[in-house]
C-alpha cells in the first residue's frame, strides 16, 4: 500500500506542493479545521489517476478518488524535518540512533511484554494520561525492586 511517505512536499511562498508516488502534481494554499487540526487538502485529477501505472495500489477499490491531507504543522516543519533527515543519516546520527535504541527502546519493549500493554483501554487524553502514568510507576517500582549489580 502506498502512504502519504511516499508522497513528496514541497512549500513556494503561501503555496503547498504535493507531488503522489505516481508524479502527479497538486498544489494548495489553504488549511482546512477538521476536528480541531487544520489540514492541507490535496485532490488529485482522475483522468490522469486512470493512466497511471501505480493506480491499483493507491485505489484498492475501483470506484474510489483518492485524496490526500497533510497537517499544517507537518509542513509548518517540514524544512527541520529535512534538516533532521540529513543528520540522522551521517555517521555520527547513526551512532547516536543505534545508542538510542540500547537506552530507550527497551523501556518500551519491557512495558509491552512483562506488563502486557499494548493498547489504553480508557478513551481521552485524561484517561490515557492516567492509565501511563500507572503503567510508568509500576515500571519504576519493578526496577528499584531488582537488586543492582555494580
Amino acid at each position: 500500500m502506498i502512504g502519504s511517505r511516499d508522497c513528496k512536499l514541497e512549500i513556494e511562498g503561501d503555496i503547498r506542493r504535493l507531488t503522489c508516488p505516481g508524479g502527479q502534481g497538486m498544489e494548495t494554499s489553504e488549511a482546512k479545521r477538521d476536528r480541531g487540526n487544520y489540514f492541507y487538502r490535496f485532490h488529485p485529477e482522475r483522468e490522469i489517476c486512470r493512466s497511471c501505472g501505480i493506480r491499483k495500489d493507491c485505489y484498492p477499490r475501483a470506484n474510489t478518488q483518492k485524496g490526500f491531507s497533510v497537517k499544517k504543522e507537518y509542513f509548518d516543519n517540514l524544512l527541520l524535518r529535512e534538516e533532521m533527515t540529513k543528520k540522522l543519516a551521517s555517521a555520527k546520527g547513526k551512532r547516536r540512533m543505534a545508542d538510542r535504541s540500547c537506552l530507550i527502546e527497551h523501556v518500551f519493549g519491557e512495558i509491552k511484554e512483562a506488563f502486557r500493554f499494548r493498547r489504553f483501554l480508557y478513551r481521552g487524553i485524561e484517561g490515557a494520561k492516567v492509565a501511563w502514568t500507572l503503567v510508568c510507576i509500576g515500571y519504576n517500582l519493578r526496577k528499584l525492586a531488582r537488586p543492582a549489580y555494580w
